[in-house]
């Protein structure tokens, strides 16, 4: 997350010492530890080597802030987030974009430790979404993401929101929608989600989920067909050519692949109307589709091949426009600098 600090002399001159103190070098182990990208203004820098009992070290690092704001300064009109520190203040409150925070609540919260992503499952989910933003951070030239993921599957989502929450960290999760069609409605995790932030009133926090199944269904069925649990699977994948061709040639709105239950499959239920999904399945003449695997994530952190065409396919306007911009607000929640040395 960026964390932009700038304020009048004259105001930073009334703050209580050991609060400017105690912040200030908050700041700089957030810099140093490369946790997010901290952006301080020249004056301010100038001003606290000057008059801070700071060590040469934390002296150094301040140096090295101050000589990058010609180059960060300017970010936050790109960005979707980010924090602004000011001097006053009672509560943390948003301003359009920006979350407001007051200089004495970096002391009484956890704000800047690692932004927190919450993902359905910790470990596969989560290098996958590191995977993810990794490459729309270099597709968009911004450097660098770093987060802690924390595993929100199932019914733990709600759990691990309150814990995170009530710590005072930035908390955004990415959760998969388990939508059989496109439709506007909030799913229910999200809905407990927001309900969670509401309660407890932290507004560092957020959640998104991109417009298809699950994370399985952001891969083109060309990627899933390369992992080794496909080899078996031939003939589904024949199927699902079979609806994307008519899906084409009708000129469809939605596309089957973004919806299909990639780990389970799914067979038409003539006993009451047909969903849309089921609706595309009758259309192909086809009853059911068999799954292809509960372990398309695993697998696909595992084959670089597959990695390596998936990379190429994140940086495409097409993934983009489909699938990108839900990543937007994770994008600016996790992006940061580098570890410093200084």
């Amino acid at each position: 997350m960026i964390f932009y600090f700038d304020a009048d002399i004259s105001c930073i001159e009334k703050i209580e010492d050991v609060v400017l103190f105690e912040s200030t070098q908050e700041l700089i182990r957030a810099y140093r530890k490369g946790f997010h990208r901290i952006i301080i203004s020249r004056g301010i820098c100038d001003w606290l080597i000057l008059n801070l009992s700071l060590s040469e070290f934390d002296k150094a690092t301040l140096a090295r802030i101050r000589g990058e704001f010609t180059q960060f300064g300017g970010i936050r009109s790109d960005a979707e987030i980010w924090v602004e520190v000011v001097l006053d203040g009672d509560s943390m409150t948003r301003r359009g974009k920006a979350i407001i925070c007051p200089i004495k609540f970096i002391l009484s919260s956890l704000i800047l430790e690692r932004t927190v992503l919450l993902v359905e499952n910790s470990h596969s989910d989560g290098v996958l979404q590191r995977f993810i933003l990794d490459n729309i951070c270099r597709r968009k030239g911004f450097g660098r993401v770093e987060f802690e993921a924390g595993n929100a599957g199932g019914d733990s989502l709600e759990h691990a929101a309150r814990t995170y929450l009530n710590d005072r960290r930035i908390t955004f999760a990415i959760v998969d929608s388990d939508l059989d069609y496109p439709s506007e409605k909030i799913p229910m995790k999200v809905a407990k989600f927001n309900s969670v932030m509401a309660e407890i009133g932290w507004v560092a926090s957020a959640i998104v989920y991109p417009e298809c199944r699950e994370v399985e269904n952001l891969l083109t069925a060309v990627i899933v067909a390369m992992l080794k649990c496909s080899q078996e699977k031939r003939h589904v994948f024949s199927e699902l050519d079979k609806i994307s061709l008519m899906e084409s040639k009708e000129r469809l709105e939605g596309r089957f692949w973004r919806y299909f239950d990639i780990k389970n499959g799914i067979s038409i239920d003539r006993s009451k109307k047909l969903s849309w999904i089921e609706e595309r399945m009758d259309k192909c003449g086809l009853e059911s589709i068999d799954g292809i695997s509960s372990k398309v994530v695993e697998l696909l952190n595992e084959d670089n091949a597959a990695l390596s065409e998936f990379a190429k396919e994140i940086t495409s306007d097409r993934w983009w426009s489909e699938s990108g911009r839900c990543y937007s607000l994770p994008l600016w929640a996790t992006i940061a600098a580098g570890v410093s040395r200084t």
